[in-house]
């Protein structure tokens, strides 16, 4: 097995992140001569996190606490600041937010980084076995992550020195925590482990192999299973565990091959493929409704719908985002011609889309109107995450910052 290499406090780097109730203090710029509020003083101000994949545990990929950014505004984003990779890229994993520090990990070197939040200076850098594809989880003043070879980290969110790694199998996909349980799957498994200790709780073993980001909600974990082989009868099915113990409920089919996630919310499951998206109750799995066309699926790429205000927007095949109502499917309106691929994120009444030219695009929720579109610079694997006022994504040099 290959060792951990390196976990290195970058000199010179910015004060400590601070993780608890309040985001890490930040000096803003003097106020301008007519009193008003300056941007960084806005930002220091709020207390929103983004610290896992998609949000929050359930993956709806919705932050409810956004003011700064909205539809009235939008279309005057521009690129803040870069914070680079060293050519290493963003992988396909996305950017997590949190106690004032930006993580993200990187396929390329195997990397782990960790930057200031507000401005993009560098906190430290952390590299692991064998590359890493997952989205960081960050709570308690640790930053869990999954390695391409199967190893499950926590870093110490301000130094970024190895407190424990657990060997969970080959896997790519993101660790989820809930209450100070982290939940992470291998292959063949699912895996319940104590946040501060790193001791196992449970594992669970599973008979078809684990493609998606694990899911929590309502004492229950969420994940989707693909081709199953020779394994066992289960095939590409949408599976619910019990949190405590890690004991199957309810498996269900759900057709084409699985690469996206699910997203819980308002009693029910949603799920992406290839080939339609689904949804189903979350207490005994019964199918609610259906549509034909599935998300599209881009390589390796971990999708997900977003879930906002009982809208779920998808980006399905045909290179178009679509909204349909959370409850009965009806679909409520389309957009978008530029081959709408990654998970998309919803905050105070904006879509942003990756696409497939590699761009950012942010829709009027109401109207559905084009509000702008970033420069195109390889945002097409990444998700990105909306917070405090300033929109990150991972992109061809690293972590991107856009703010209005």
């Amino acid at each position: 097995m290959r060792r951990l290499l390196s976990a290195l406090l970058v000199a010179g780097a910015a004060p400590a992140l601070v993780f608890g109730l309040s985001p890490a203090p930040v000096a803003a710029a003097p106020a301008a001569a007519s009193g008003s509020v300056t941007y960084q003083a806005r930002v220091a101000s709020q207390v929103a996190t983004w610290p896992q994949f998609h949000y929050n545990a359930a993956h709806t990929g919705y932050n409810a606490l956004e003011t700064t950014i909205g539809p009235g505004n939008a279309g005057s984003l521009h690129l803040l600041w870069t914070a680079s990779t060293s050519g290493a890229g963003a992988g396909i994993g996305a950017v997590s937010i949190a106690g004032g520090g930006a993580f993200l990990g990187t396929l390329g070197d195997s990397t782990l980084r960790a930057w200031r939040a507000t401005d993009g200076a560098s906190l430290w850098s952390a590299v692991a076995d064998d590359g890493l594809e997952s989205t960081p989880a960050v709570a308690g003043g640790r930053v869990f992550i999954e390695s391409n070879n199967g190893t499950l980290y926590a870093f110490n969110a301000t130094t970024g020195s190895v407190l424990w790694s657990k060997s969970i199998g080959g896997a790519v996909t993101s660790p989820v925590i809930v209450n100070g349980v982290v939940y992470a799957a291998g292959y063949f498994t699912m895996n319940a482990f104590d946040a501060s200790s790193g001791a196992l709780l449970w594992t669970a073993a599973l008979p078809c192999l684990v493609r998606s980001n694990p899911a929590a909600a309502g004492g229950k974990i969420f994940v989707s299973t693909e081709v199953c082989g020779t394994r066992g009868p289960v095939r590409r099915n949408l599976v619910a565990l019990d949190a405590s113990t890690g004991i199957v409920l309810w498996s269900k089919p759900i057709g084409g091959v699985q690469l996206a996630s699910p997203v819980v919310g308002g009693g029910l499951v949603y799920v992406c493929t290839e080939t339609g998206l689904f949804a189903r109750g979350v207490v005994l799995g019964f199918l609610r409704w259906s549509k034909p066309t599935g998300c599209f699926q881009q390589g390796e790429d971990t999708l997900a719908p977003a879930l906002a205000q009982g809208v779920l927007y998808a980006p399905l095949t045909g290179s178009r985002i679509r909204a349909f109502s959370a409850s009965t499917g009806a679909l409520l309106w389309s957009a978008g011609s530029r081959g709408d691929i990654a998970a998309p994120a919803v905050a105070n009444g904006v879509l942003y889309v990756p696409t497939g030219t590699g761009a950012i695009a942010a829709y009027d929720t109401s109207t559905h109107a084009l509000l702008w579109t970033s420069p195109a610079d390889g945002f097409r694997q990444s998700s990105p995450a909306v917070v405090n006022g300033i929109l990150y994504a991972g992109g061809s040099k690293g972590l991107y910052a856009f703010g209005p």
